[in-house]
């Protein structure tokens, strides 16, 4: 996981790093906004992606939003590993990694006691969005992704699983 980000990608924003959920931006016309924390659970979210650029596009953009902890994956091997405690609250997952399909592996993890998981994939033909709908997927994001729909849709997955 990346741990520091090129001052291009921090600034201007301020560095957020308590334990907290959510913060609420207030904008002000001379400077960055200001922003006001509220103390709420965290949420762990595994993103398994081989792609790396993907994976520092993500990194960077979580390291921003309060309240979500990002692990980041480049295999399927190092995903499953961090499946275990402490489990992630949500799994983001590519449909090819390494070039292989990821649809046994979702099988394997699909259930009431893992997360849920979010496909985040540039293969948006329908018969591949209903074969990982089908294996239990609660989530479909194209690629390129909008990143506040993502950060939205996994807030809203993390609240529905609760705090573990």
């Amino acid at each position: 996981m990346l741990t520091t980000l090129p001052r291009t990608l921090s600034a201007p924003w301020p560095t957020v790093t308590p334990a907290v959920a959510t913060r609420t931006e207030t904008r002000t016309t001379d400077g960055p906004p200001a922003v006001e924390l509220r103390d709420e659970p965290r949420r762990r979210v595994l993103c398994i992606d081989d792609d790396e650029e993907a994976r520092f596009l993500l990194s960077a953009y979580f390291s921003l939003v309060a309240g979500i902890d990002l692990i980041v994956a480049g295999t399927l091997e190092d995903g499953a590993r961090l499946l275990t405690a402490p489990a992630p609250h949500v799994v983001l997952l590519d449909t090819e990694i390494a070039g292989h399909s990821t649809e046994r592996f979702v099988s394997s993890i699909v259930g009431a006691r893992n997360p849920p998981v979010v496909i985040v994939s540039a293969d948006v033909r329908e018969t591949t969005v209903h074969r990982f709908r089908d294996c239990g997927v609660r989530a479909y994001q194209p690629k390129p992704v909008d990143l506040r729909q993502l950060s939205g849709v996994i807030q809203n997955l993390a609240c529905s699983v609760g705090p573990k």
